[in-house]
């Protein structure tokens, strides 16, 4: 993967992040672990969505004077698998716009791309024992396992994400820390090249 591609690949990746904090949360309240978890988890949840409102409005911001009209930029921004990302104009354009500002911006993009792939890894997000368990049936209780050992295997993986989940606050709230530098650093980037 090369190029502005990147940018719609950490626009897609977030809602996966928030997708599957929303699941937990279903899940640990009808299995009453919530309680325990709720303060870190109600942040972590609160500041990935803070994160993703900022980094669409970074884009959006970065990409008006770029494109041919408001409409693409939507477009764009809603569907982040596009084949339009990978557009060699767009990032003609955007490297244009940017100036000498384009290398460190590209840089910023793929910070913020591994932090999003740790937290992915940190809350298990690609995990598909924990994301099956995760998902619950349409009575809202979790999917029974056709088996002993897969039923005993999974609760294991499904505590072993609960406990971790518990202990990760610190490695989260790093990676979160992450995320809000670098969607500070575009903004000014953008002020600055605005400016030149």
């Amino acid at each position: 993967m090369s190029g502005f591609e990147v940018a719609g690949v950490v626009l897609g990746a977030i809602p996966l992040i928030i997708s599957g904090l929303e699941h937990w949360h279903e899940v640990a309240k009808v299995w009453g672990y919530y309680s325990r978890i709720r303060k870190e988890h109600k942040k972590c949840l609160y500041d990935v969505r803070l994160y993703q409102i900022l980094y669409m409005r970074n884009l959006e911001e970065l990409l008006l004077p770029i494109v041919d009209s408001p409409d693409h930029v939507t477009f764009l921004v809603n569907d982040p698998g596009s084949e339009h990302w990978k557009s060699k104009t767009l990032e003609a354009r955007l490297k244009d716009r940017l100036q000498g500002s384009y290398p460190i911006y590209m840089e910023i993009i793929n910070n913020m791309k591994e932090a999003i792939e740790e937290l992915q890894k940190v809350l298990s997000v690609d995990n598909i024992t924990i994301q099956a368990k995760l998902h619950p049936s349409e009575n809202g209780r979790p999917q029974k396992q056709t088996s002993f050992l897969t039923s005993t295997r999974t609760k294991c993986d499904y505590e072993l994400f609960r406990f971790k989940f518990s202990l990760t606050e610190p490695k989260r709230g790093k990676i979160v820390g992450d995320l809000k530098e670098c969607n500070e650093r575009p903004e000014k980037l953008l002020k600055r090249s605005c400016l030149a």
